[in-house]
């Protein structure tokens, strides 16, 4: 597959930074995003796997600040749980070392539908949720997590759906 790597970059207000597909790998590190806005309303403002199997996203040392994306969280059959999508979304292997996301407001943080996600050493401050779904194990380990005061936004949530599992450790 193709590997990528994105090393010391500051990108600010484009449409979506990277798209990985099937048997790809994207790595970055030491990179500054900001003012991401996803105009398609599939989220993504960030990076995308949309046909992630076999894929590996790595995420480490970066800042990701105000990405937008235009989607709203759907509701599941009772509205307590919603699905929505994130800043970063998709399926495959993701992990994040030292990953700051702070003021994404409108949409989940992380959204993974399938795979192995690994986040730790990092912080998700008013940057929406963190979303494991279907066939995901999440481990987030020594992060803090922090929403807006009330957290009564579907999107303000850590939640595990459909079979999926999340670890939360000393975070």
């Amino acid at each position: 597959g193709v590997e990528v790597a994105v090393r010391n970059l500051k990108a600010e207000g484009v449409h979506t930074f990277a798209t990985v597909y099937g048997n790809a790998d994207l790595s970055l590190d030491a990179v500054t995003i900001s003012g991401m806005r996803s105009i398609t309303g599939g989220g993504g403002a960030v990076v995308t796997v949309p046909k992630g199997t076999g894929s590996v996203v790595t995420i480490q040392n970066s800042t990701i600040t105000d990405s937008r994306t235009y989607t709203k969280p759907i509701p599941l059959t009772d509205d307590s749980v919603y699905v929505f999508g994130g800043a970063i979304m998709g399926q495959g292997t993701l992990v994040m070392d030292n990953v700051s996301m702070i003021g994404n407001e409108t949409a989940g943080a992380v959204a993974w539908n399938s795979g192995d996600v690994t986040i730790v050493s990092s912080r998700f401050v008013n940057a929406g949720g963190l979303q494991a779904t279907g066939d995901t194990d999440m481990t987030i380990v020594n992060s803090a997590v922090s929403f807006r005061l009330g957290g009564t936004d579907p999107v303000s949530q850590v939640s595990a759906i459909s079979g999926a599992r999340i670890d939360l450790i000393a975070s």
